[in-house]
């Protein structure tokens, strides 16, 4: 990890964080994953990258959801290199594509420019 700490990836046309809930993180040896309940007419946000940060981004997602209990915000810690995948959904499965990343690597910029909605890249501090 870089002095600077984690980049977050996200689609700038998703609205992140524009209303959020916490799921549970799914286990990356499962080959599974879990879909949070979602309420009526709810928004679910979907991530996936760095490990070492995780409690602490569901902490956040939790104290989010305190206050806007209407959006899901689902997190699997898979790696870094594995959100960067997932976020920029080429060779992905539809079910583990994502709206955000976490990783402690910037995306470049020629894969910045391959994504329909650009990116947001919001540099977070290291837990």
């Amino acid at each position: 990890m870089t002095a600077a700490g984690h980049v977050v990836i996200a689609l700038a046309a998703t609205g992140l964080l524009s209303g959020c809930s916490v799921g549970a993180i799914p286990s990356k040896e499962s080959g599974t994953r879990h879909t949070p309940a979602l309420p009526a007419g709810g928004l679910l946000i979907q991530g996936a990258g760095a490990t070492f940060p995780s409690p602490l981004y569901l902490e956040w997602f939790r104290r989010y959801q305190a206050d806007h209990p209407t959006v899901v915000i689902a997190y699997d810690a898979v790696g870094s290199g594995e959100g960067i995948r997932r976020f920029l959904g080429r060779a992905v499965p539809d079910d583990e594509k994502v709206d955000f990343g976490a990783s402690d690597a910037a995306l470049q910029d020629q894969e910045i420019a391959t994504l329909p909605g650009g990116a947001l890249l919001l540099p977070l501090p290291a837990p």
